[in-house]
């Protein structure tokens, strides 16, 4: 029997989550209050930003060549009338890719050694999952959301010497527990709406801000189209051996179906 990779079961774990909450959902449906919400999309993000294995810094766009490679996201969301029970929003995302760019001078990621105008073949795979509880003190033509999230960062990358064959990986996972604001605005009769997200957190040696605008349209039959911006930064010392400051950001495409 096929054993499953590491990178294959955590691309599972979080789609049987996922899986779980629209099997729940699909027993809720009909309940007077209950409101589930999935969604696919595409996010066209582009990085910049800097990474570290040690106390050199590698510019992921001037050094890396890394440019702009679009992912796909899921999200499932519940609401319920249960006052005391926080709703719940789970995301899940995967950003890759890989390119090869020039060394402009001589520096080291962990025990590599890159030399001026070697060429560099680097990759990296950052995958996110988020489970968002919030509630909802204003929810009617004007929806605030406040709440808590709990983020699961793994970042990994991979750098490798063309000239010498010589490679390091550096990277690892964290728990970010971030502040959650939401706010939605429907345009009464026509289901257009706007709104944006926002969750951030900063302590110490770790920084997180991740933004989100939207605008969408919902149709009378519960399907909708939605399109916006986001924009997410990350900075952290706390990754295992790696060090980075980097940016993604780029419009995104999804599309809606409510039960």
């Amino acid at each position: 029997m096929p054993r499953m990779t590491s990178r294959a079961m955590k691309r599972t774990i979080p789609a049987g989550t996922m899986l779980l909450l629209v099997s729940t959902a699909s027993h809720a449906v009909g309940v007077p209050g209950i409101d589930f919400r999935a969604q696919v999309g595409y996010w066209g993000a582009e990085p910049s930003g800097t990474v570290a294995s040690g106390d050199d810094d590698f510019r992921v766009q001037d050094d890396l060549n890394l440019d702009r490679n679009g992912s796909g996201f899921v999200m499932g969301e519940l609401e319920h009338p249960v006052p005391i029970l926080p709703n719940i929003r789970l995301r899940h995302r995967a950003l890759d890719d890989s390119a090869t760019g020039t060394i402009s001078s001589t520096r080291d990621f962990g025990p590599v050694r890159f030399m001026r105008n070697q060429q560099v073949r680097s990759s990296y795979d950052m995958e996110m999952t988020d489970a968002t509880f919030y509630y909802s003190p204003l929810n009617n033509w004007v929806s605030i959301d406040i709440g808590l999230t709990a983020r699961h960062v793994d970042l990994q990358v991979e750098l490798e010497n063309q000239s010498s064959g010589q490679r390091d990986r550096a990277g690892g996972s964290i728990w970010l527990p971030m502040g959650h604001l939401g706010a939605r605005f429907d345009l009464p009769l026509t289901g257009v709406y706007a709104g944006g997200e926002l969750n951030a957190i900063s302590v110490n040696d770790e920084r997180m801000e991740d933004v989100r605008v939207t605008l969408g349209w919902q149709t009378t039959s519960n399907f909708g189209v939605e399109i916006g911006y986001q924009r997410m930064e990350f900075e952290t010392d706390e990754v295992d051996d790696l060090r980075a400051d980097v940016k993604f950001e780029g419009p995104y495409a999804a599309a809606t179906v409510r039960f």
